[in-house]
């Protein structure tokens, strides 16, 4: 499999930065100048390399600039962007029914 096609195609705009997880090589972020980050599972790919993410984080108002994984937790990473916000986020925490933000905040958005 061909990840430099998915990484190309893994927004529908251009992509900012990419980002493999220090624990685990399996699970990739992107992010991109449409406000999102997404986590894809390399194991769960098809030789086609079709951009199927595990999760999409939206809750950005601007091109995300830069991604990165927490260098001591699994499921942590930030999310910065041109407008000067940083998110941090924890994918552990996807589908939960409450945010300690609010009910309009993502439920995996950490701080």
């Amino acid at each position: 499999m061909n990840i430099t096609y998915l990484v190309n195609k893994a927004h529908d705009e251009d992509i900012h930065c990419v980002d493999w997880n220090p624990h685990d090589i399996n699970f990739i972020l992107t992010s991109s100048t449409n406000n999102t980050v997404k986590m894809f599972d390399r194991r769960k790919l098809n030789s086609g390399g079709v951009r199927s993410p595990i999760y999409k984080f939206e809750g950005h108002e601007a091109a995300i600039l830069c991604v990165r994984w927490c260098p001591d937790k699994s499921s942590v990473f930030g999310s910065s962007t041109e407008d000067g916000f940083l998110n941090i986020w924890d994918h552990e925490k996807v589908g939960q029914i409450s945010s300690p933000y609010g009910a309009s905040a993502p439920s995996s958005l950490f701080f």
